[in-house]
């Protein structure tokens, strides 16, 4: 019986492994991006819906309507949240129509950053229509 030769295949192992971590990390990465943006978006769709609410009982109050999905408060200074500025926040109180009053907060030209690797996408407008209350 011959004895294998085993000097072939010593970093063989070493080489499959690395290849294998570093495919896994990736993955692992991507889902860590996927639900960085999925939290993102959901927080941000969630102030404009805060914001929407503030404005069915203060339809007049369209800058507090703004600083509720820059700051959650209806006053405040600065950059809001994920940077934003009251120019990527809109809203309206729209009466055109004689049947229904309602108020529009819109939220745009925000980005995504990404984790890895390392780069920043733009996301879908966020629009949030309600109609305001009357007493």
């Amino acid at each position: 019986m011959k004895p294998k030769n085993h000097r072939k295949q010593r970093g063989q192992t070493m080489v499959e492994a690395a290849l294998i971590l570093s495919l896994f990390m990736m993955i692992i990465l991507g889902l860590v991006n996927f639900g960085y943006i999925l939290w993102m978006h959901q927080t941000l769709e969630h102030r404009a819906r805060t914001a929407a609410r503030y404005g069915v009982i203060n339809p007049t109050d369209t800058t507090g309507m703004q600083n509720m999905v820059l700051y959650n408060s209806t006053t405040g200074s600065g950059p809001g949240m994920f940077g934003l500025t009251a120019s990527n926040v809109s809203a309206a109180h729209n009466s055109s129509s004689s049947f229904e009053e309602r108020i529009n907060v819109t939220v745009t030209g925000y980005q995504f950053f990404l984790w890895f690797p390392g780069m920043a996408i733009n996301g879908k407008d966020i629009t949030v229509s309600l109609p305001v209350e009357t007493y």
